[in-house]
C-alpha cells in the first residue's frame, strides 16, 4: 500500500494536498507557489494551454526541484477566459467550438477525444497522440 511505501502504516489514513490550475490566471499561481514554498502540499499541475504558463515557466526556471506535472486540458468552461490547444487547430478540430477554442463541456457535439488506450499506445511507441 502507498502509505505503507511513504514510511507509515498500512492503517493510517493520509490527506495528500495537490496544487491543481497552475497557469490558469495569476492568483492561483502565486497561491499555489505559496503553499508549494510552506510546504503545504509537495506538487502541482500546469493546465498547460492556459495564459498564465509563462509566469510558471519562470518559477519552475527559479525553482527546478518544484514537483509539477501536466494537467490534461480538453475544455474550456470560463466563459471570459478562453484557452484552446497547444497543438494545430487543424490536428483537432472535434475538440474545438465555433470559435477554435475547447468546448465548454465534453458533452458538445462536436467534442471527440481519443479513447485513453489510444493515447498510451501512441507514448510507448513514441508517436503523436491520435486525435
Amino acid at each position: 500500500m502507498i502509505q505503507e511505501e511513504l514510511g507509515f502504516g498500512a492503517d493510517e489514513r493520509l490527506l495528500i494536498i495537490h496544487v491543481d490550475d497552475f497557469g490558469c490566471c495569476h492568483s492561483s499561481n502565486k497561491a499555489g507557489l505559496e503553499v508549494l514554498d510552506k510546504g503545504i502540499a509537495k506538487s502541482g499541475s500546469l493546465m498547460m494551454p492556459c495564459g498564465w504558463i509563462p509566469e510558471m515557466a519562470t518559477a519552475f526556471a527559479a525553482n527546478p526541484e518544484l514537483d509539477l506535472g501536466i494537467h490534461a486540458v480538453f475544455t474550456s468552461e470560463r466563459l471570459t477566459q478562453r484557452w484552446g490547444p497547444c497543438a494545430p487547430r487543424d490536428k483537432v478540430a472535434g475538440l474545438l467550438d465555433a470559435q477554435g477554442y475547447f468546448c465548454e463541456t465534453a458533452l458538445q457535439p462536436t467534442y471527440r477525444l481519443p479513447s485513453l488506450s489510444r493515447l498510451q499506445a501512441a507514448a510507448v511507441a513514441g508517436q503523436q497522440a491520435p486525435i
